[in-house]
């Protein structure tokens, strides 16, 4: 019924409303009033007013006068930390993984108000290691991903920014890293169903034995699938190296699906694959793992 309200622009009928989505439906025409300066579209104002309407008319206590009405600020209804354990398959070989993320939220995680479909990361630092071996997966300092949901059916300007040190899946040496920014900057779409998005992204490597040059440009292009307590994104990058003495394409394909077993752990798979299409170089990483949210 929200869904369907929020799509046509029009109320739910009057026998089917209750307390969870009147307040879901006054919380969401919010949002679009703040996301229009300050004016609510008029195709959303009667929705608005007679779901006020509605709400008034129940004999449920509403929110507003709740005194637990701080937990449930979309501030509140995720947990901040996560570490997490598990195990991968490298290029062939199995290692262990660790890691621990200080964020605001990530975009694999369970929507969190005006966070959904995005991702503010301060700080994350994942580790692998096998036998004798303990190298970096990925060290990212900053990873914002914005594809917000603005109005269904329509274009929303969406942008995404990272910093970080990643592993080298295109070189023998699993401890090979290599430094890397990258931004983007494009449209998503929601569609109920899922939400599309396609970016144009330059990037900038600095390594040893990059294989795919040091400044490149090229198209991202992706969808993400929320169905409660299942989330599954999808990805391709293609890209060209700009400036160098031979072509160097590369694509890059990687997928993330999320269960979350309770508020307080999900279990993750994940995989990633690269190729580089001129010198026939390839690797992959395919994991599992457990994390846990505090």
């Amino acid at each position: 019924l929200f869904k369907k309200s929020i799509s046509t622009a029009s109320p739910p009928p009057t026998d089917q409303v209750d307390q969870a989505l009147a307040e879901s439906l006054i919380e969401y025409t919010s949002y679009l009033r703040k996301q229009n300066l300050g004016v609510l579209p008029e195709e959303y104002r009667n929705l608005e007013r007679t779901t006020y309407i509605l709400r008034s008319k129940m004999t449920a206590e509403p929110l507003s006068f709740n005194s637990d009405i701080y937990k449930l600020d979309p501030r509140y209804s995720h947990k901040r930390y996560m570490a997490f354990a598990g195990g991968s398959t490298v290029n062939g070989w199995g290692a262990l993984d660790l890691g621990y993320r200080f964020t605001a939220h990530g975009l694999i995680d369970r929507d969190a108000g005006f966070l959904k479909n995005s991702s503010i990361e301060g700080f994350r630092l994942e580790a692998s290691f096998r036998k004798d071996e303990l190298w970096l997966k990925d060290l990212s300092l900053v990873n914002v991903e914005n594809y917000p949901p603005v109005k269904i059916f329509e274009a929303s300007p969406s942008w995404k920014v990272h910093i970080g040190i990643q592993e080298n899946l295109l070189t023998q040496n699993m401890t090979d890293h290599y430094a890397r920014l990258d931004g983007g900057m494009g449209y998503s779409a929601d569609f109920l169903w899922g939400l599309y998005y396609l970016l144009v992204s330059p990037g900038l490597n600095l390594g040893q034995d990059l294989s795919r040059g040091q400044v490149e440009l090229g198209p991202v292009g992706g969808a993400i699938y929320d169905l409660g307590p299942m989330k599954l994104r999808m990805e391709v990058n293609y890209g060209r190296a700009l400036f160098e003495s031979e072509s160097l394409d590369f694509l890059r394909i990687r997928n993330q699906f999320r269960y979350a077993i309770s508020r307080n752990l999900s279990w993750i798979q994940e995989g990633q694959w690269e190729k580089q299409l001129t010198l026939q170089k390839e690797g992959y990483r395919i994991g599992t793992s457990l994390r846990a949210h505090f």
